[in-house]
């Protein structure tokens, strides 16, 4: 039994991690769409293009709430089923997911919070693998 729970540790590291760092972004997202608020709050007195720049500000921060709150739910759904093999295949495909989206977010902004998260994308997919695996060696009875 023991064996076949490899990844279950790694899962639940990582879902926690990310689920507070997904609380962290949250908190910058409604940051932001409250600074865009406060641009149109000034009105007149408010430099030309502000409008703009109040929209385009809270339409990214629309965006990075959504974000925080997926990367929330994948985080508590890692930890959550860290230990449940019939979910495995379901994690390793948002794991999956995951990685292929931070490569694409790395290649298109590089900074160090991206390493992070693609480093951290990569061991929820690889605990869900172990998982898998696990999975596979209990049905076919070699556990």
């Amino acid at each position: 039994m023991e064996e076949s729970l490899k990844g279950s540790k790694i899962l639940k590291v990582t879902g926690i991690i990310m689920a507070v760092f997904g609380a962290y972004v949250l908190s910058l997202g409604v940051m932001m769409t409250k600074g865009a608020e406060f641009f149109r709050m000034l009105g007149r007195e408010a430099p030309e293009g502000s409008e703009a720049v109040a929209f385009i500000v809270s339409v990214g921060g629309a965006f990075v709430i959504i974000s925080a709150i997926i990367q929330i739910i994948i985080g508590v759904l890692g930890f959550r089923w860290s230990a449940r093999y019939d979910k495995a295949p379901a994690l390793f495909k948002i794991g999956l997911v995951l990685v292929i989206l931070q490569v694409l977010s790395l290649l298109s902004n590089f900074k160090i919070n991206n390493i992070i998260a693609l480093i951290l994308s990569g061991f929820y997919m690889y605990g869900a693998y172990l998982n898998k695996q696990g999975a596979r060696r209990s049905k076919s009875g070699f556990d």
